[in-house]
Protein backbone atom coordinates (compact mmCIF):
# COMPACT_ATOMS: atom_id res chain seq x y z
CA UNK A 1 0.00 0.00 0.00
CA UNK A 2 1.38 3.18 -1.04
CA UNK A 3 1.95 5.92 2.11
CA UNK A 4 1.18 8.91 1.22
CA UNK A 5 0.04 12.71 2.15
CA UNK A 6 -2.23 15.23 1.40
CA UNK A 7 -2.39 19.08 2.57
CA UNK A 8 -6.11 20.03 1.54
CA UNK A 9 -6.97 22.60 3.82
CA UNK A 10 -7.59 25.14 1.16
CA UNK A 11 -10.59 27.09 0.86
CA UNK A 12 -10.21 28.09 -2.93
CA UNK A 13 -7.42 26.32 -4.79
CA UNK A 14 -5.59 27.13 -7.44
CA UNK A 15 -3.66 24.37 -8.39
CA UNK A 16 -2.15 21.49 -7.10
CA UNK A 17 1.56 20.47 -6.15
CA UNK A 18 3.00 16.97 -6.72
CA UNK A 19 5.89 16.86 -4.31
CA UNK A 20 8.35 13.48 -5.92
CA UNK A 21 10.34 13.30 -2.24
CA UNK A 22 14.12 12.88 -2.51
CA UNK A 23 15.42 8.84 -1.27
CA UNK A 24 15.25 8.19 1.92
CA UNK A 25 13.14 11.23 3.05
CA UNK A 26 10.09 10.56 5.13
CA UNK A 27 7.13 12.96 3.64
CA UNK A 28 6.38 14.23 7.28
CA UNK A 29 9.77 16.40 6.66
CA UNK A 30 7.57 18.38 3.62
CA UNK A 31 5.06 19.78 5.97
CA UNK A 32 6.28 22.76 6.51
CA UNK A 33 6.43 23.49 2.45
CA UNK A 34 3.07 21.86 2.09
CA UNK A 35 1.27 24.09 4.64
CA UNK A 36 2.94 27.09 3.64
CA UNK A 37 1.37 26.27 -0.05
CA UNK A 38 -1.83 25.39 1.19
CA UNK A 39 -1.96 29.12 3.05
CA UNK A 40 -1.22 30.24 -0.86
CA UNK A 41 -3.97 28.66 -2.51
CA UNK A 42 -2.18 24.99 -3.56
CA UNK A 43 -3.66 21.49 -2.50
CA UNK A 44 -0.15 19.57 -2.36
CA UNK A 45 0.29 15.71 -2.53
CA UNK A 46 3.63 13.76 -1.47
CA UNK A 47 3.99 9.91 -1.66
CA UNK A 48 6.89 7.72 -0.56
CA UNK A 49 9.33 6.83 -3.50
CA UNK A 50 8.74 3.53 -4.98
CA UNK A 51 10.90 0.78 -3.02
CA UNK A 52 11.36 -2.28 -5.45
CA UNK A 53 13.60 -5.67 -4.83
CA UNK A 54 15.73 -4.87 -7.83
CA UNK A 55 17.72 -1.64 -8.71
CA UNK A 56 17.34 -2.34 -12.25
CA UNK A 57 13.59 -1.26 -12.38
CA UNK A 58 13.40 1.17 -9.84
CA UNK A 59 13.70 4.40 -11.56
CA UNK A 60 11.23 3.40 -14.09
CA UNK A 61 8.74 1.77 -11.17
CA UNK A 62 8.85 4.87 -9.81
CA UNK A 63 8.06 7.24 -13.00
CA UNK A 64 5.46 5.03 -13.64
CA UNK A 65 3.68 5.40 -9.90
CA UNK A 66 4.49 9.11 -10.50
CA UNK A 67 2.65 9.51 -13.42
CA UNK A 68 -0.43 7.28 -12.28
CA UNK A 69 -0.29 9.96 -9.19
CA UNK A 70 -0.11 13.03 -11.27
CA UNK A 71 -3.08 12.07 -13.59
CA UNK A 72 -4.81 10.95 -10.69
CA UNK A 73 -4.38 14.43 -9.09
CA UNK A 74 -5.31 16.09 -12.90
CA UNK A 75 -8.43 13.87 -12.62
CA UNK A 76 -9.74 14.50 -9.46
CA UNK A 77 -9.16 18.38 -8.79
CA UNK A 78 -9.09 19.36 -11.92
CA UNK A 79 -6.87 22.13 -11.52
CA UNK A 80 -3.17 22.92 -13.08
CA UNK A 81 -0.81 20.08 -11.94
CA UNK A 82 3.20 21.37 -10.90
CA UNK A 83 5.74 18.79 -9.81
CA UNK A 84 8.08 19.38 -7.45
CA UNK A 85 10.83 17.02 -7.67
CA UNK A 86 13.69 17.21 -4.43
CA UNK A 87 17.02 15.24 -4.79
CA UNK A 88 17.02 12.14 -6.76
CA UNK A 89 13.06 13.26 -7.10
CA UNK A 90 13.92 16.28 -9.32
CA UNK A 91 15.24 13.16 -11.94
CA UNK A 92 12.13 11.26 -11.72
CA UNK A 93 9.72 14.73 -12.49
CA UNK A 94 11.98 15.88 -15.64
CA UNK A 95 10.97 12.28 -16.71
CA UNK A 96 7.40 13.02 -16.20
CA UNK A 97 7.43 16.82 -17.68
CA UNK A 98 8.99 14.65 -21.06
CA UNK A 99 6.11 12.03 -21.13
CA UNK A 100 2.95 14.44 -19.93
CA UNK A 101 1.52 17.66 -20.76
CA UNK A 102 -0.22 17.15 -17.70
CA UNK A 103 1.91 18.82 -15.93
CA UNK A 104 1.79 22.64 -15.85
CA UNK A 105 5.46 23.37 -14.93
CA UNK A 106 8.51 22.10 -12.75
CA UNK A 107 10.54 22.07 -9.91
CA UNK A 108 13.91 20.55 -9.72
CA UNK A 109 15.68 21.02 -6.32
CA UNK A 110 19.38 20.23 -5.32
CA UNK A 111 21.01 17.36 -7.43
CA UNK A 112 18.05 17.88 -10.32
CA UNK A 113 20.49 19.42 -12.69
CA UNK A 114 21.00 17.61 -15.97
CA UNK A 115 24.42 15.95 -16.37
CA UNK A 116 26.28 15.88 -19.20
CA UNK A 117 26.64 13.71 -22.28
CA UNK A 118 30.27 13.05 -20.87
CA UNK A 119 29.30 13.39 -17.11
CA UNK A 120 26.85 10.52 -17.65
CA UNK A 121 28.80 8.23 -20.12
CA UNK A 122 31.94 8.26 -17.45
CA UNK A 123 28.94 7.55 -14.62
CA UNK A 124 27.84 4.59 -16.92
CA UNK A 125 31.51 3.39 -16.98
CA UNK A 126 32.02 3.47 -13.37
CA UNK A 127 29.19 2.08 -11.66
CA UNK A 128 29.75 -0.74 -14.61
CA UNK A 129 33.23 -1.52 -13.48
CA UNK A 130 32.50 -1.25 -10.22
CA UNK A 131 29.12 -3.69 -10.38
CA UNK A 132 31.90 -6.41 -12.13
CA UNK A 133 34.58 -6.10 -9.48
CA UNK A 134 32.75 -6.01 -6.12
CA UNK A 135 29.30 -6.54 -6.97
CA UNK A 136 25.99 -5.31 -7.71
CA UNK A 137 24.90 -4.25 -4.43
CA UNK A 138 28.31 -2.97 -3.33
CA UNK A 139 28.08 0.52 -2.23
CA UNK A 140 30.41 2.77 -4.09
CA UNK A 141 33.30 4.68 -2.84
CA UNK A 142 33.19 7.57 -4.91
CA UNK A 143 29.75 8.07 -6.62
CA UNK A 144 27.55 6.90 -3.37
CA UNK A 145 27.37 6.78 0.41
CA UNK A 146 28.26 4.19 2.58
CA UNK A 147 26.00 2.36 5.40
CA UNK A 148 25.31 3.88 8.32
CA UNK A 149 22.56 2.49 10.90
CA UNK A 150 19.93 5.41 9.21
CA UNK A 151 20.72 5.36 5.57
CA UNK A 152 21.10 2.49 3.05
CA UNK A 153 23.59 3.62 0.33
CA UNK A 154 22.88 3.79 -2.82
CA UNK A 155 24.62 1.00 -4.63
CA UNK A 156 26.89 0.32 -7.80
CA UNK A 157 23.37 -1.09 -9.74
CA UNK A 158 21.36 1.44 -8.66
CA UNK A 159 23.82 4.19 -10.13
CA UNK A 160 24.26 2.01 -13.25
CA UNK A 161 21.02 2.05 -13.76
CA UNK A 162 19.86 5.38 -12.88
CA UNK A 163 23.04 7.21 -15.31
CA UNK A 164 21.61 4.92 -18.00
CA UNK A 165 17.93 5.96 -17.48
CA UNK A 166 18.85 9.57 -17.36
CA UNK A 167 20.56 9.64 -21.15
CA UNK A 168 16.97 8.81 -22.25
CA UNK A 169 15.65 12.00 -21.13
CA UNK A 170 14.76 14.12 -23.79
CA UNK A 171 14.78 17.96 -23.00
CA UNK A 172 14.06 19.17 -26.36
CA UNK A 173 10.27 18.03 -26.37
CA UNK A 174 9.27 19.91 -23.49
CA UNK A 175 10.06 23.43 -24.45
CA UNK A 176 6.93 25.36 -23.50
CA UNK A 177 6.80 23.67 -19.82
CA UNK A 178 8.19 26.22 -17.32
CA UNK A 179 11.33 24.92 -15.25
CA UNK A 180 12.76 25.68 -12.11
CA UNK A 181 15.92 24.60 -10.61
CA UNK A 182 17.14 25.83 -7.61
CA UNK A 183 20.70 24.54 -6.03
CA UNK A 184 23.43 25.28 -3.28
CA UNK A 185 26.45 26.58 -4.82
CA UNK A 186 28.19 23.74 -2.64
CA UNK A 187 25.84 21.00 -3.09
CA UNK A 188 28.20 18.38 -4.72
CA UNK A 189 25.30 16.81 -6.47
CA UNK A 190 24.95 19.98 -8.22
CA UNK A 191 28.25 20.10 -9.63
CA UNK A 192 29.89 22.22 -7.35
CA UNK A 193 28.62 25.63 -8.45
CA UNK A 194 29.08 24.77 -12.06
CA UNK A 195 25.13 24.32 -12.36
CA UNK A 196 24.03 27.44 -13.95
CA UNK A 197 26.33 27.41 -16.60
CA UNK A 198 26.28 23.55 -17.84
CA UNK A 199 21.93 23.84 -17.33
CA UNK A 200 22.15 26.95 -19.42
CA UNK A 201 24.27 25.65 -22.41
CA UNK A 202 22.42 22.39 -22.55
CA UNK A 203 18.90 23.82 -22.16
CA UNK A 204 19.32 26.67 -23.89
CA UNK A 205 20.27 24.84 -27.15
CA UNK A 206 16.70 23.32 -27.73
CA UNK A 207 15.20 26.56 -26.89
CA UNK A 208 14.06 26.32 -23.42
CA UNK A 209 12.32 29.78 -22.99
CA UNK A 210 10.11 29.18 -19.94
CA UNK A 211 13.78 28.06 -17.90
CA UNK A 212 14.36 29.63 -14.63
CA UNK A 213 17.83 28.76 -12.47
CA UNK A 214 18.39 30.57 -8.61
CA UNK A 215 21.78 29.21 -7.26
CA UNK A 216 21.96 29.86 -3.41
CA UNK A 217 25.63 31.35 -2.69
CA UNK A 218 26.97 28.95 0.24
CA UNK A 219 24.12 26.36 0.31
CA UNK A 220 23.96 22.52 0.57
CA UNK A 221 21.30 20.53 -0.64
CA UNK A 222 18.18 19.83 1.48
CA UNK A 223 17.59 23.67 1.06
CA UNK A 224 13.76 22.40 1.81
CA UNK A 225 15.03 21.59 5.21
CA UNK A 226 17.28 24.11 6.68
CA UNK A 227 15.51 27.57 8.40
CA UNK A 228 18.21 30.27 7.06
CA UNK A 229 17.15 28.97 3.30
CA UNK A 230 12.95 29.81 4.14
CA UNK A 231 12.86 32.44 0.82
CA UNK A 232 13.57 28.67 -1.48
CA UNK A 233 9.40 28.67 -0.39
CA UNK A 234 8.74 32.37 -1.75
CA UNK A 235 11.09 31.43 -5.01
CA UNK A 236 8.82 28.42 -5.79
CA UNK A 237 5.49 29.81 -4.62
CA UNK A 238 6.49 33.15 -7.66
CA UNK A 239 7.86 30.92 -9.89
CA UNK A 240 4.40 28.10 -9.86
CA UNK A 241 1.80 31.86 -9.47
CA UNK A 242 3.73 33.20 -12.86
CA UNK A 243 3.41 29.41 -14.61
CA UNK A 244 -0.51 29.42 -13.72
CA UNK A 245 -1.60 32.57 -14.04
CA UNK A 246 0.96 33.74 -16.96
CA UNK A 247 -0.37 31.18 -19.45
Amino acid sequence: MINFQLWNNVQNPVGVVQIIPNRNHNIKNYDRVATFLNKNGYIVWADELYVGTSEKTVFDDTVRDEMETLMMLKQKFKLPVFVIGDGYGSFVAQKLMQYSSLCSGGVCLSGGGRYTTIMLKVGVAMSWIGKKIWGDDACPKVIGKKNTPTHKCRTYDFWFNLFKNLQTIQYDIMPNIPLLIIGGEQDIYSMNGRLAKSLYNTYSKHNLNKLTLIIYPDAEKDLLFLPEYSDVYQDILDFINNANFNK
